[in-house]
């Protein structure tokens, strides 16, 4: 079983490339599940419905969001199944924050986590206890399990990872929007920090480098702009065996022609 996770799909740019990488990627790689991260697609800021449903007809089977993901009021969770919010937000936020994913009979368990380092607008629930309770309990008679955990702490992902092993097949950390270069094994878990991004390569997260520079020099909150500059392609690509046991992690940097 081979599993492809896109980094942070960052507005048009973004788009462009996946629309134009993507099939050839699948293709490449005999990928049975596609994931993405989709905090910032629609114009640097959220998702919207229309979006939402573009990417699905590209190819990606499941989209994730941080708390960004209610940034566009537009879009109602609860009619989109295949889109995620984090799982440990309160109980009455809108859509899910997990589902079960059938491929070929095989059922694996995708988890969206929120850190709880360095958020101002949403707080969290503590991520660690819940994680390991789905994985263990509520999610243990799956195939096998994945959770997606979107922090801005390093070491918060590290520690969900080395928590996890042995029981998650992957823990793929996301957030910070730059590719890592931890990605392998903890025993039979595959983890790396952060998948990076689809955007510009030469940016701010995916961002005008000057605005944003502009930015922190005047402290005056400026709306960010799109980078559009040797746009690429980070993603890794999780291999998974029979017994839901992770062997194999690869990072991929994909530059558009």
């Amino acid at each position: 079983m081979r599993i492809l996770f896109l980094g942070e799909i960052i507005s048009k740019s973004g788009l462009e490339v996946v629309k134009k990488l993507l099939p050839d990627l699948k293709s490449e790689y005999n990928i049975n599940l596609t994931l993405a991260a989709a905090n910032a697609v629609s114009y640097g800021y959220g998702l919207t419905k229309n979006h939402a449903l573009y990417l699905r007809k590209l190819g990606i089977n499941i989209l994730l969001g941080n708390e960004a993901i209610f940034y566009r009021q537009e879009l109602e969770l609860s009619t989109l199944g295949f889109v995620l919010r984090p799982a440990n937000l309160p109980a009455k936020a809108t859509g899910r924050g997990y589902l079960i994913h059938n491929v070929d009979g095989v059922k694996i368990g995708v988890i969206n986590m929120l850190g709880m380092v360095g958020y101002n607008r949403t707080h969290a629930n503590n991520p660690f206890p819940y994680a390991n309770d789905l994985i263990t309990n509520k999610l243990k008679e799956n195939n096998f399990n994945i959770l997606i955990f979107h922090s801005l702490a390093t070491a918060e992902k590290q520690t969900m990872g080395h928590l996890l092993a042995g029981s998650a097949a992957a823990v793929i950390g996301y957030g910070t929007r730059a590719l890592s270069a931890d990605g392998g094994l903890i025993d039979s878990t595959a983890y790396i920090s952060d998948c990076g991004r689809i955007g510009s390569r030469h940016s701010a997260a995916g961002f005008d480098a000057e605005l944003s520079a502009e930015k922190f020099i005047t402290a005056r909150p400026l709306r960010n702009k799109e980078a559009t500059l040797q746009p690429e392609l980070n993603a890794v690509v999780l291999e998974v065996n029979a017994e839901g046991k992770a062997t194999g992690l690869t990072t991929i940097r994909r530059a558009l022609e």
